[in-house]
């Protein structure tokens, strides 16, 4: 029986998990429904060790699957249940502002106790859950969009689905419940003294963080940075900024591919123009964060410049 129930759990999970990426269900209906599938791999497991040839012939067979499985369990409670609560409890996250940075992107500012001792490296996302009506039944992936000071948190969230829409609706003061920080798309580990950062829309965010990190390492940046528009663009003051501080190591070249009125680069970022923008493409790190197609399609443009795929870093924005 405990094989039967575990067997239908797993087909529920996986016809609902196909329904959401055609958009017919919720979010939260969707995650409940993936949670089941924890329970029914431990009911099939129970079932296979108690009757399953291979487990009740062969006694260091079935200790060994044993000891795998309890210690997938613990890591699983430890990192995403206990970790996020002592982080939780012990800095007390909340949202404490909110800032719109353009007419689709809010900023949201979590700060907590003792934020200096909350490691987060630019580049890094955590999986956050606003403890609010509305809110809390669900977590998602956001990226730093400001480099960590040791005060505060910026999220930068774009409103594409239900969820992020609702962000504008997020006050003051709401707790803030946050699983990570999780991630390698970062500075460490980055020999080269030439960096170029390429992003697409919102995928700014965790590159605007970088660009500041590499800078501070002393190195030399360019970003190239594509948008529809130019009322899509985020950071555009704060990329000014940045330039202006950086003693001529940050160049910013931002993309335009369906406003007339811009008067710079328009078009979409391909082969062509980052030869132009960046001659000595195959001196430099590339850290690229955007939509998917824009992503494969830059890849491929970078092989094609004999770029090495070990310089090639990139973080897909797709939820």
């Amino acid at each position: 029986l405990s094989a039967l129930i575990g067997l239908l759990m797993m087909l529920a999970a996986i016809w609902f998990s196909v329904l959401i990426v055609f958009k017919r269900i919720g979010y939260e209906c969707w995650y409940f429904t993936h949670i089941t599938f924890y329970i029914a791999i431990a009911l099939v497991f129970g079932h296979q060790l108690v009757t399953g040839s291979d487990f009740t012939d062969n006694r260091y067979f079935a200790i060994y699957w044993q000891v795998l499985y309890i210690f997938t369990f613990v890591n699983l409670i430890i990192f995403r249940i206990i970790r996020p609560l002592v982080f939780t409890f012990s800095h007390k996250f909340y949202v404490s502002r909110l800032v719109s940075e353009s007419s689709d992107v809010v900023s949201v500012y979590i700060e907590g106790k003792n934020m200096d001792t909350f490691k987060i490296e630019a580049g890094q996302f955590m999986i956050v859950r606003f403890w609010a009506p509305g809110f809390k039944l669900e977590a998602h992936p956001f990226s730093m969009s400001c480099f960590p000071d040791g005060k505060k948190i910026r999220l930068s969230i774009k409103a594409l689905g239900d969820f992020t829409k609702k962000i504008p609706r997020l006050k003051p003061g709401t707790p803030v419940y946050i699983d990570g920080p999780h991630g390698v798309f970062t500075a460490d580990n980055v020999q080269a003294k030439k960096v170029l950062l390429i992003a697409g829309g919102i995928g700014i965010t965790p590159i605007r963080s970088l660009a500041e990190d590499f800078l501070c390492r002393k190195k030399d940046v360019i970003i190239i940075y594509g948008n529809r528009n130019q009322s899509l663009m985020v950071f555009a003051k704060e990329l000014d900024e940045l330039v202006d501080k950086s003693e001529g190591l940050l160049k910013v070249y931002p993309v335009m591919s369906m406003d007339p009125e811009w008067r710079g680069e328009k078009g979409n970022i391909d082969l062509e123009r980052i030869k132009r923008l960046v001659s000595d493409v195959s001196e430099r790190e590339i850290f690229l964060c955007g939509p998917p197609p824009m992503m494969k399609m830059i890849k491929t443009a970078l092989l094609k410049m004999k770029v090495k795929i070990s310089k090639i870093h990139y973080e897909r924005f797709a939820l």
